[in-house]
């Protein structure tokens, strides 16, 4: 008589267990799902080595996740081309790591500034800088391209900021420019520049000095100052999501997490341990304007 009170006492414990773990599992599988979109853009995205998932925008997304319990978190990696094309199919997908353009504004919605990015710099070979720069400090870019004597390269739906972007849209066709596409972004055209197949190409010195460190390089490109940037020095980064009620929620509540966290040290910390030593200053006269003041708009 005692075992069988035992059998039927533990029967109802398993049976009580199996309800709650699956009730448990259920309740999770019922929450939405995030997807964050990755690209091939060291450091701010690192998707290898022994630095993986360290990078500048890494941080900051884990620290989204932190603050969104209520949601499950994927992740995808993919290249600039198809992270637009999801955003512009509404797919429940969000991006770290976005510019703003009057192109992605028609399908996309977009956080106030999280991060900043120092602008966008021309790169070249130190001994092509020499020969053909006269190691100037500023150059234009647009004459740069009308000069069919030398080429650059640029990846495919990579916004640059400021007027690189409208200048680069102009001159598509030209036949002295290539646009590449794929996963590797700046890391495949620094390769192309040391093979002599441009002269040049656009990144972020944190972008470059990070890369060239990687690869050794560290003397073999020069940077130049982009006259059209029009003194531009920074440019703010956005979270992007699609343009419809899911994104305009979630971006309410990514705002939410940035005004919450962009002052403490773990979130600054994200985005200047990448920076070189002598940036640092500058960069964080620069957060102070162009992030912590921005509130959002009723």
């Amino acid at each position: 008589m005692k075992k069988k009170k035992h059998f039927i006492f533990v029967e109802i414990i398993s049976v009580i267990f199996v309800t709650v773990f699956f009730s448990s599992t259920s309740f999770s599988e019922e929450k939405e799902t995030i997807t964050w979109l990755k690209s091939d853009l060291a450091p701010a995205f690192i998707l290898e080595g022994i630095h993986e998932n360290q990078g500048s925008i890494d941080c900051i997304i884990d620290i989204y996740r932190k603050n969104m319990h209520q949601y499950n978190h994927k992740i995808l990696i993919a290249n600039n081309p198809r992270i637009q094309e999801l955003l512009k199919q509404g797919e429940k997908v969000c991006y770290a790591a976005d510019i703003i353009t009057p192109e992605r504004k028609k399908y996309s919605c977009f956080s106030i500034p999280q991060a900043i990015t120092y602008a966008s710099v021309l790169i070249t070979r130190t001994d092509f800088n020499k020969i053909f720069f006269l190691n100037k400090q500023k150059v234009s870019l647009e004459d740069l391209i009308l000069n069919k004597k030398i080429r650059g390269g640029f990846t495919t739906q990579r916004a640059y900021g400021g007027n690189i972007d409208k200048i680069l849209n102009k001159y598509k066709n030209s036949g002295n420019l290539i646009f590449r596409s794929g996963q590797t972004s700046l890391k495949g055209l620094l390769e192309m520049l040391k093979e002599k197949r441009i002269d040049f190409t656009l990144g972020y010195p944190w972008e470059l000095e990070y890369i060239s460190r990687l690869e050794q390089k560290e003397n073999l490109f020069s940077v130049k100052k982009i006259s059209e940037n029009n003194e531009i020095r920074w440019n703010t980064i956005h979270a992007s999501c699609p343009d419809n009620e899911w994104g305009r929620n979630l971006i309410k509540e990514i705002n939410r997490i940035i005004l919450k966290t962009r002052n403490i040290k773990e979130y600054i910390n994200c985005q200047t341990k990448w920076f070189p030593g002598y940036m640092e200053n500058d960069f964080m006269q620069a957060y102070k304007k162009r992030v912590l003041s921005v509130q959002i708009k009723e």
